[in-house]
């Protein structure tokens, strides 16, 4: 998946699951743990955490300013990408009503058995224990304590971190990628994580899984250009419009409302101008990060950028057949309420191996074969410490199919940004940064505070009163409020953040 940022040929779908930076590269082995670095305010690593199953993490020295998601041992990964999903609120609550709404229809119906949402519902009870449902609703099946882990430091304090165990339980039942506690990438455990989701979703919605893009369901042009035939550019601008529309008009599934991206990919003949186009989906885009020895910071626009910026491809022209290269040009046609970007930190290198041994080889016959042994190309995979300052609101404008600006109603806000802070990609540990809703007494319990509505649910006036959004830095159990400065200015968090969630306005 970090090699997929842009197709090698002509226009292809890149919205199916797949392995990302070093399980995708090498296969998915063993990690070692280095855990090199941790919040310069003394947060503690994976490493002062329990790593074997069953286990209990040690207590943290004192009570958190803002629960976090407990780390289940090398499960940073999971936390960070649970932080990253609550970071938008309304996703968690129209996910909320649809699961009540769903389990209640089905009993209504002459008592027949709710639709099967085994994921959503130990999602939902993960961010009821964090406070992010609202306490007067129905919660239906949902037990808002069943993922509540109290926090062994405090005698009296009603703070609690969340338990991911059941997240993770059912990820582990839908995929072996995940299963045993070794470190695992965030950005596919996030991205496989929205797809089990949307299956879920379809099939309790009747429509089944598929991997197929909409657009060639519901748009005749791009299923005649999928096929290879003629899809002129005059029928990929009515495509557009089409799509658009559709997409609008027909009730969607909450995963594609938040968390589709429809872009039109197009190839047009230098020669003769012949051109030809196809529809793609995307769950989020991996984007190029710049090279570390850039003078010039790669902000995220300019990844967007380098991302739709048109190519050249040697490809033969069908209809001229005199051409040899032709323009590649990827444009926007639907966006979704929240965007996802992964930059693509690792990279995938070849380095030369082998050749004579040093003087400390046991025996001499061993010696002499591995002198004999012929040097070797092996792939490596290095990290991408380049900074990239990222911007507090984007516009996706620049990116829309041409007459189809209306698709957009606003710029996207950042509302949160994970970090893989470690030199490799086989060590490190994740965090996040996130914006959040809070109302906080001193002694460290936290006030539920519904941020979509921007109402608060107390029973005390203890304590001061917040009535903005906050940022909090997540490491695991721990949260700690921060400034925007502290997330998009700092250096350290510039060298690495790995990916970034927008949410429309």
């Amino acid at each position: 998946a970090e090699m997929a940022g842009r197709s090698l040929g002509p226009p292809g779908g890149r919205h199916h699951r797949g392995s990302s930076t070093a399980d995708a590269a090498l296969g998915g082995g063993k990690k070692i743990r280095f855990d090199d670095d941790a919040d310069e305010a003394g947060v503690p690593g994976d490493a002062d955490r329990s790593t074997t199953a069953g286990t209990t993490a040690s207590p943290a020295p004192k009570d958190p300013i803002v629960p976090g998601v407990q780390n289940l041992g090398n499960t940073c990964y999971l936390s960070a990408s649970l932080q990253t999903l609550f970071s938008v609120p309304r996703f968690v609550v129209a996910l909320h009503e649809t699961y009540v709404s769903r389990t209640a229809a089905s009993a209504s119906e002459g008592g027949r058995e709710p639709p099967p949402l085994p994921l959503t519902k130990a999602l939902l009870e993960v961010a009821a224990a964090s406070g992010l449902l609202r306490p007067g609703d129905d919660f239906g099946d949902i037990d808002p304590t069943a993922a509540r882990s109290k926090n062994s430091s405090s005698s009296s304090s009603t703070a609690v971190v969340s338990d991911p165990a059941g997240v993770k339980r059912r990820m582990d039942v839908l995929t072996d990628k995940f299963k045993g506690y070794e470190q695992r990438d965030a950005h596919e455990f996030l991205s496989d994580l929205v797809d089990f989701l949307h299956d879920e979703l379809a099939g309790a919605a009747g429509e089944g899984t598929t991997t197929t893009t909409i657009d060639e369901n519901r748009d005749p042009n791009a299923v005649v250009a999928a096929a290879g035939k003629d899809c002129g550019a005059e029928n990929a601008k009515k495509g557009a419009s089409t799509a658009a529309a559709t997409r609008h008009d027909r009730k969607m599934l909450l995963t594609d409302e938040f968390f589709r991206l429809d872009v039109r990919v197009s190839l047009k003949c230098d020669s003769c101008g012949y051109s030809r186009s196809k529809d793609e989906m995307y769950r989020h885009l991996s984007v190029d990060a710049g090279e570390e020895s850039d003078f010039e910071s790669w902000t995220a626009e300019r990844c967007l950028k380098q991302f739709f910026r048109p190519e050249r491809r040697e490809i033969k022209c069908e209809k001229c057949k005199s051409g040899r290269t032709a323009t590649q040009k990827m444009e926007i046609i639907s966006c979704p309420k929240a965007l996802l970007l992964h930059f693509k930190r690792f990279i995938v290198t070849q380095e030369m191996k082998g050749g004579p041994v040093d003087d400390t080889s046991e025996g001499k016959e061993n010696k002499v074969a591995d002198m004999a042994a012929p040097m070797r190309m092996e792939m490596v995979l290095k990290k991408n410490m380049a900074k990239i300052p990222l911007e507090e609101s984007l516009s996706m404008n620049p990116f829309v199919v041409k007459n189809e600006e209306e698709i957009l109603s606003g710029k996207y806000n950042l509302r949160s940004v994970v970090h893989h802070v470690g030199g490799t990609a086989f060590s490190g540990h994740y965090t996040t940064c996130a914006k959040r809703m809070l109302e906080q007494r001193q002694t460290s319990d936290i006030k539920w505070k519904d941020a979509a509505s921007k109402s608060t649910q107390t029973t005390s006036d203890d304590g001061p009163k917040d009535n903005e959004e906050q940022w909090v830095f997540f490491d695991d159990r721990v949260g700690k409020r921060k400034t925007l400065d502290y997330v998009t200015g700092s250096e350290r968090n510039q060298r690495n953040c790995y990916m970034a969630l927008y949410e429309i306005e």
